[in-house]
């Protein structure tokens, strides 16, 4: 089974590389296989299957991690806000909530 997630590089979100590696950090992926999958699948570790002559061996598969999450999200002015407890930023002038779309 092959499962990608892409993201948009054109969402002012998603832009940042720190977000980018947040979201992935917040994916519980062994998680979900184990208990939709039971645990039938290896996690991907980039774009290529392991069977492909591209496959780079070498590569571990993005942990589940909301810790180091939250701090490269702090480290990119992300703020929880009181209210809500949902993170806020300011982009281009405009208090943003991050929240994706799926």
């Amino acid at each position: 089974m092959l499962v990608f997630v892409g993201m948009n590089f054109e969402n002012e979100i998603l832009k940042s590389k720190n977000v980018r590696r947040a979201m992935a950090l917040l994916m519980d992926r062994k998680s979900f296989n184990e208990k939709y999958f039971f645990n039938l699948y290896d996690l991907a570790v980039g774009p290529f299957m392991r069977t492909s002559p591209y496959f780079v061996p070498d590569l571990k598969p993005t942990p589940f991690d909301p810790s180091a999450a939250r701090l490269l999200l702090q480290g990119d002015q992300w703020e929880r806000n009181p209210q809500t407890g949902i993170l806020e930023k300011t982009i281009n002038g405009k208090k943003v909530p991050l929240e994706l779309k799926l």
